[in-house]
């Protein structure tokens, strides 16, 4: 038995308003970047910025919106 499509361009979706959706790209990249720091392992060697993990973690809440910025800028 065979699934009867119908045009899926006729179908009228709702939209989210573009700041509300860059608001919502934020609080994900937000936890995605305090999850990525919170799994960094204390006592290996600094990346190639220099930073220690035990640092990203105990000043991530001051970082992490600087990280935000320089992923959108790298995204752009």
């Amino acid at each position: 038995m065979a699934l009867a499509v119908g045009n899926l361009d006729t179908i009228e979706l709702p939209m989210v308003p573009a700041e509300e959706r860059r608001t919502l790209e934020v609080v994900i990249m937000l936890e995605v970047d305090q999850t990525a720091i919170g799994n960094l392992k204390a006592g290996k060697t600094p990346g190639p910025n220099g930073l220690p993990a035990e640092f990203l973690n105990r000043y991530s809440r001051l970082l992490i919106p600087y990280l935000l910025d320089l992923c959108r800028e790298a995204q752009d």
